[in-house]
């Protein structure tokens, strides 16, 4: 059936919307777990990812409204709205049980879009064109990435190590690091490390990206290698493709990635080989593989209770950490979970002591899911990209012949092919500045580099790699046009979903949205061309007017209710906050209006509170009304998130500090009230040294002796912990005390005298 000349139209306008979110997700740094990159920005990190997220989700709803007043209605169940529905279901029931509430929102809306975004594809993918369109803006960020990759590696890495040579002072006064810290060792491990990332937070990610892309050429090169009549120059512009994308994967040097990456490729070989030996047996190969999983995740488990620690070195180590405090975690909330992105908020209560790192996200995705969204999230975000894959496996035949609609259109297609390309690539050239603006101390002679080399080369290359598609799809069109993908296609795209799904059982790379968005493009593509195989049942359907109406009112609720509790609040004082950071007006009055605005987020007035702490003690301790100001503040923010040990810890200092002001009763008073909240943020926080210290020099102050002891013990304990976990890690590393060497031998010397 072919679609209105103006429905078809707007359908593709929101495939191009949908695409240029997806290129923008895959050239540009997103991550929810980070409020800020750069002050120069309009919007914090978190405004931006609410904001794409949100035109997703809206794309959505005004695609549903538009879908249900046509005359007739044509639906594709995949499964992945049943998935979708759960996971949401779940994550409104998390944001009720979260202490930090706006990071629940956040993070519900930043996985849920793109999911509901694959149920929107699947409907819209309704020939093989469109899913060459797709597909090619994947490969094109493939190869965008490996460029960008490839430029890590040989410059930008150097040169940002370069720069905190120079400047050392600034670059961690702008990450928040104190200069001698453990977090300034651990920031030079990375650093030095030269983790090649791409556009993405760390190279696992980037390794997870590149898998995505490159299953989707090597889906696209099979299908060329089918067509005998294909141009061999359209099979080797793919062929090119497929080698620079690997090439972008090895340079991650992620071993996760690149072993997942192995296997995918491996399952895809055995499918060429086998393809119809599997087919005949694919309902025992599936129960065996339910199988083998279940057994290797019981060995797993069983060699980690045995040896606390997993094979597999250093990395292997610290994941078992994570997980054995995800695992906790999740037993003391069976139901609901935390709430969505709350993990980092609750960790420090389950984290082991002797762990070095304290981490976001246990690196996999499945415990992720399941300490935060419940086991319903968890049963929904799985379901709904495995029941579209294994579909086929257990169908039985096609209910609907084959959807060829527009294929005899190609000319038509080609040039909006074309146009979608520029669009994105124009899109891109416009969003990335705003959205990694220039530092402002970038002078004029380096300015031209950095907009050439930061804004330009990695679009231009993303241009090349799409035009090249283009003229190559186009030059064999008459050849290819009628034909249908290949099964070794489609069996491409399984084994790229499957690949990231094996890479993020010890990483969480498929939580970065580029990653999270290009998978369920990728999850869509699949499902689409299984459906346009004429293997899936699409219903058909006339809806009456109170169906049309109920359908439209509840879209403007969704959508009204998106604005007023996610965009709106998020957005805008993501924006105060940045005038802040910038210097504009008076940052603590800025600061201040961002809290108001919003009410669920305790980030901005931790900011706030620092700040005032920091001008307090720059300033002489003399201006008391400073550290009035930021007792409001943190205890506030304590409100906010009552799990959050960093508001506790911060409102201990202050209360010390108070103290130190007055004299008598009011100053004893002033250390009990320090005293009790030291020991809120050790319950929220037990493992942390720094804190039984300070909490055992303070019950000094009040004579208690007992807990005095107590607290020099466990301080002395968690660093003797950490120190023999250090050198089983990095024997020939200079050792970096966590506590701090002078700290460690002041608590083990009041120890002794106290134990006189």
């Amino acid at each position: 059936m072919n679609k209105p000349n103006t429905s078809g139209r707007f359908e593709y306008l929101l495939l191009v919307v949908c695409l240029c979110v997806l290129a923008l997700r895959g050239m540009y740094t997103e991550s929810t777990s980070f409020t800020t990159f750069s002050p120069e920005a309009v919007l914090g990190n978190d405004g931006f990812s609410v904001v794409i997220s949100s035109i997703l989700t809206v794309s959505v709803l005004v695609w549903c409204m538009v879908l249900f007043w046509r005359k007739q209605v044509r639906y594709r169940p995949s499964g992945v709205e049943v998935g979708a529905g759960l996971f949401i279901i779940a994550g409104l029931i998390g944001i009720v049980v979260a202490s930090d509430k706006r990071a629940a929102i956040t993070d519900m809306l930043t996985l849920a879009a793109p999911m509901l975004i694959a149920v929107m594809l699947i409907q819209m993918l309704d020939s093989s064109k469109k899913i060459k369109l797709v597909l090619s803006v994947l490969i094109a960020l493939g190869v965008a990435s490996c460029y960008q990759c490839a430029e890590q590696c040989l410059s930008s890495n150097e040169m940002l190590i370069r720069q905190y040579k120079e400047n050392q002072e600034a670059q961690l006064a702008q990450l928040g690091i104190e200069p001698g810290s453990f977090e300034h060792a651990s920031y030079e491990h990375r650093l030095y490390s030269k983790d090649v990332r791409g556009f993405f937070t760390t190279g696992n990610s980037a390794g997870a990206f590149a898998i995505i892309c490159l299953f989707a050429a090597v889906g696209r090169l099979t299908d060329k290698i089918r067509n005998r009549q294909t141009d061999s120059r359209n099979i080797m512009i793919y062929g090119t493709v497929v080698l620079a994308i690997t090439a972008g994967l090895l340079l991650t040097h992620s071993k996760g990635a690149i072993g997942a990456a192995a296997v995918a490729a491996a399952m895809f070989a055995v499918y060429l080989l086998f393809g119809q030996w599997l087919k005949r047996h694919r309902k025992a190969i599936c129960i065996l593989c339910v199988a083998a999983a279940l057994l290797g995740t019981t060995a797993v488990v069983r060699y980690g209770l045995d040896h606390d620690t997993l094979p597999g070195g250093n990395s292997m180590l610290v994941r078992w950490q994570y997980w054995t405090g995800a695992v906790k975690m999740y037993a003391d909330k069976p139901l609901t979970g935390v709430g969505g992105g709350n993990f980092a908020s609750y960790y420090t209560h389950y984290k082991t002591p002797a762990a070095i790192e304290t981490v976001k996200d246990p690196h996999n995705f499945l415990l992720s899911l399941l300490s935060q969204y419940g086991p319903v999230g968890l049963a929904g975000f799985v379901l709904a990209f495995l029941i579209p894959l294994l579909k086929p496996v257990f169908a039985r035949g096609g209910t609907d012949p084959p959807n060829n609609n527009l294929q005899s259109r190609g000319n038509g297609l080609n040039k909006r092919f074309l146009a979608a390309g520029f669009i994105i690539a124009l899109v891109l050239v416009t969003a990335r500045p705003i959205l990694i603006p220039l530092m402002q101390t970038v002078d004029t002679s380096e300015k031209m580099f950095v907009i050439v080399y930061l804004y330009l080369m990695p679009v231009f290359v993303f241009g090349i790699a799409f035009l090249l598609l283009w003229l190559g799809d186009s030059a064999c069109e008459d050849n290819d046009q009628n034909l249908k993908p290949a099964p070794s296609t489609k069996a491409a795209f399984f084994c790229g979903v499957a690949g990231v799904a094996i890479a993020n059982t010890i990483d969480f790379a498929i939580f970065e949205p580029g990653v999270l968005t290009a998978f369920w493009v990728m999850v869509a593509c699949f499902t689409a061309s299984d459906f346009n195989d004429g293997c899936g049942k699409t219903i058909v359907f006339a809806p009456g007017p109170k169906l049309r109406i109920a359908v439209t009112a509840a879209a403007i609720v969704i959508a009204v209710a998106l604005f007023g509790a996610a965009v709106v609040p998020t957005t805008r004082a993501s924006a105060i906050t940045q005038r802040g950071l910038r210097g504009a007006e008076n940052p603590r009055d800025l600061f201040g209006r961002a809290a108001a605005v919003d009410p669920l987020s305790g980030n901005v007035l931790n900011l706030n509170g620092r700040m005032h702490l920091e001008q307090y003690k720059s300033t002489g301790k003399k201006h008391t009304f400073l550290l009035d100001e930021a007792k409001r503040l943190y205890e506030e923010a304590a409100r906010r998130n009552r799990v959050n040990f960093k508001s506790y810890d911060k409102l201990s200092e202050v209360y010390s500090l108070l103290a130190e002001t007055t004299n008598g009763r009011t100053r004893q008073e002033w250390i009990q009230k320090a005293y009790r909240t030291s020991l809120e943020a050790i319950e929220r926080y037990p493992g942390l040294g720094r804190l039984r210290l300070n909490c055992a020099k303070m019950a000094e102050q009040l004579d208690k002796k007992a807990p005095a002891i107590e607290q020099y013990q466990k301080a002395i304990e968690i660093e003797d912990l950490y120190q023999e976990q250090f050198r089983v890690m990095y024997p020939i590393r200079d050792m970096v005390s966590r506590l701090g060497n002078d700290n460690y031998s002041f608590a083990k010397e009041r120890l002794k005298e106290l134990q006189k």
